[in-house]
């Protein structure tokens, strides 16, 4: 997404997500997005994100299991 210019607080839940459409996605579900980050010159890194928002892994709960069994399977 050039040209953005971002000053909010969760970049992956305000922007990534909602315009998942402007991204190099290489996965999506219901649960989890996947795209490249082109942010640097060498290195084409693989992000992957829950599509809803999770605080903290520290911090979650019993509801969250759907999003975080999505998360690590699309990783494998």
């Amino acid at each position: 997404m050039p040209g953005w210019n971002y000053a909010g607080s969760d970049f992956f839940s305000d922007i990534a997500v909602p315009h998942a459409d402007e991204l190099d996605a290489l996965y999506r579900d219901e649960h989890v997005l996947a795209y490249h980050l082109h942010a640097t010159i060498l290195l084409t890194p693989t992000v992957v994100v829950p599509k809803r928002h999770l605080a903290s892994l520290a911090c979650l709960v019993i509801e969250d299991e759907p999003d975080l069994r999505a998360l690590f399977a699309a990783v494998q």
